[in-house]
């Protein structure tokens, strides 16, 4: 390893290896300010960077391999088709930072603080990042995969349209998040608090949610497919044709929810309170229900049919025009009068009036 280079010449440096189109190797940078200048179509290779900076400067096609920054500052700089392949970057910042199509492969950052950072489309594929600040970034179309975080902060981030797959992220903040469309997919957010978030058109297949705090949030569209939802809270957010196939939905509360037209297709629901929920025209095929608390709930035009409805409570539910199994019946609670469409075997329907529990 070569002695450090500071000042001019590193400069020196780094300019001749730009002209001559050949890759910086095996250099160690301390206390360079790299400033207001352009870099641009190069390679640095085993290198280390201590107290640099980029303030301002834009980096185009620039590849870091096998390269050690340590308290190196990226604000306000541009990185534009840049890599970084199994490097480690600590104590560093990337304020403000601007960048398109930026791939880190195999990294390392601790420590690293990207508040209110553009990384529209970047890629994170197996890196491990501990205290990594994402606070007002911009993470649109994102994607990560086989990454690691811990503590990492996504807090008022724009995750709209932004992929992960397969990511433990119960550690991390999410408060306050835009994304629309973001995927969660395979990934662990148990216990976490997303209170106001706006995540319309979630995809969440197999993903584990369990206790997840999901109040007041906006969710229409959401997927929920395969996954792991007991104790989740969802009071008072909008649900709004949300799907949940095969989902386990275990003494969650959704009171004040609207499903509006939601899918509820073969999932446990079992002891799950839904007071005053509105799920007029929602169906809940083959879904289990009992002992649910359903009281209030509009139920108009709702489908029922083959749902367990086992000891739920329904009094003051709207069941107008609501199609249920008259078998199911017997042990669920429901207001004298209330009126429902019951599925005779002959499958044509009739008005019923429910008896009194």
């Amino acid at each position: 390893m070569s002695d450090w280079l500071e000042g001019i010449e590193a400069l020196k440096a780094v300019k001749k290896n730009q002209q001559n189109s050949e890759p910086v190797t095996d250099l160690k940078f301390c206390r360079v300010a790299f400033d207001r200048l352009l870099f641009d179509d190069m390679h640095f290779i085993e290198c280390q960077f201590d107290a640099v900076t980029f303030h301002e400067s834009v980096l185009e096609s620039i590849t870091f391999i096998d390269c050690k920054f340590n308290k190196v500052s990226f604000d306000s700089a541009q990185l534009l088709n840049c890599s970084f392949v199994q490097c480690s970057l600590t104590d560093c910042t990337a304020v403000v930072l601007f960048s398109e199509e930026l791939s880190m492969v195999d990294c390392q950052l601790t420590r690293f603080d990207a508040t209110r950072a553009t990384l529209k489309m970047a890629r994170f594929v197996k890196v491990t990042c501990v205290d990594v600040v994402f606070l007002y970034a911009n993470l649109e179309m994102s994607a990560t995969v086989q990454t690691t975080h811990q503590h990492t902060n996504f807090s008022r981030a724009n995750l709209q349209k932004a992929a992960f797959q397969g990511i433990d992220l119960t550690t991390c903040s999410l408060t306050d998040i835009q994304a629309t469309k973001v995927v969660f997919s395979e990934c662990e957010l148990d216990g976490l608090d997303l209170t106001g978030a706006v995540l319309t058109n979630m995809q969440c297949n197999k993903a584990s949610l369990q206790g997840v705090i999901f109040n007041t949030c906006e969710l229409t569209g959401a997927n929920f497919t395969d996954a792991k939802m007991n104790g989740a809270q969802m009071r008072r957010s909008n649900l709004t044709l949300a799907s949940w196939l095969r989902t386990e939905l275990r003494d969650c509360c959704l009171d004040q929810a609207s499903l509006v037209q939601a899918r509820v297709i073969r999932s446990d629901a079992c002891g799950s309170s839904l007071l005053n929920v509105d799920a007029k025209q929602s169906v809940w095929h083959l879904s289990n229900l009992s002992d649910a608390k359903m009281s209030g709930a509009n139920l108009h035009q709702a489908d029922l049919i083959g749902a367990d409805l086992t000891r739920a409570d329904l009094t003051q539910a709207t069941l107008s025009f609501a199609k249920l199994d008259k078998s199911i019946q017997e042990d669920t609670r429901f207001s004298i009068g209330a009126k429902a469409t019951i599925m005779p075997a002959n499958d044509s329907y009739a008005e019923f009036i429910l008896a009194a529990s």
